[in-house]
């Protein structure tokens, strides 16, 4: 799964806020961090996660039913971050 491949609190950020439903607030409290430091590591997850996916299109590579969950869900979330 192309989320296993980000850095672990961006991968703990993205993956409270999309696969669990938590508000930015909650995420901060279960990362025990700031609010603007978690919404800056789901921002920072999903950019990489882009770039992931887009790597593994470009080369060939299969996406896993996973995978192509968390594309759904991303572009789903990705309208929500200010860049």
């Amino acid at each position: 799964r192309a989320i296993q491949q980000l850095p672990s609190k961006q991968r703990i950020a993205v993956s409270l806020r999309i696969y669990d439903d938590l508000s930015f607030e909650e995420v901060a409290t279960a990362m025990n961090a700031p609010y603007d430091t978690a919404k800056a590591n789901f921002r920072h997850g999903l950019i990489n996660l882009k770039k992931l996916l887009k790597n593994s299109l470009s080369n060939d590579t299969e996406l896993t039913d996973s995978d192509m969950t968390s594309v759904q869900q991303y572009k789903i979330k990705w309208e929500e971050v200010e860049l």
